[in-house]
C-alpha cells in the first residue's frame, strides 16, 4: 500500500535538514576559525622566540670575543672546539682569531 504524499512532513523534514546543515557550517567555520587564530599565535610566538634566541646569541658571541683576549694565543683555536656547539656556532670564532692573526 502507497504512503500518501504529506506536505507538513515534507516541509518538517526539509526543515530539519536545513537546521543541520546550518550548524553544520557553524561548526565548520567556528573550527577554521580557531585554526587560523591559533597558527597566528604560533607564527607570533615562533617570531618572539627566533628575537629572543637570536638576541642570546649575539651576546653570547660578543662575550666569547670580549673574553678570548684572557685566553693565550696558543690555545684559543682549541677553546673553541672544546665548546660543545655546531661548527657553524663556532666558525665565526675561528675566523675572526685568523682576521686578528693576519692583522699582527
Amino acid at each position: 500500500m502507497a504512503k500518501a504524499f504529506e506536505p507538513k512532513k515534507f516541509v518538517a523534514a526539509n526543515a530539519y535538514q536545513d537546521l543541520v546543515e546550518r550548524n553544520a557550517k557553524a561548526i565548520v567555520e567556528e573550527t577554521r576559525r580557531t585554526l587560523e587564530q591559533e597558527a597566528q599565535w604560533t607564527k607570533e610566538k615562533a617570531a618572539r622566540a627566533v628575537e629572543v634566541l637570536s638576541s642570546l646569541y649575539q651576546a653570547t658571541f660578543r662575550i666569547g670575543l670580549e673574553l678570548m683576549p684572557y685566553v693565550p694565543k696558543s690555545r684559543r683555536h682549541g677553546a673553541i672546539e672544546e665548546v660543545d656547539a655546531p661548527d657553524e656556532v663556532k666558525e665565526p670564532y675561528h675566523a675572526d682569531l685568523q682576521r686578528i692573526a693576519s692583522l699582527n
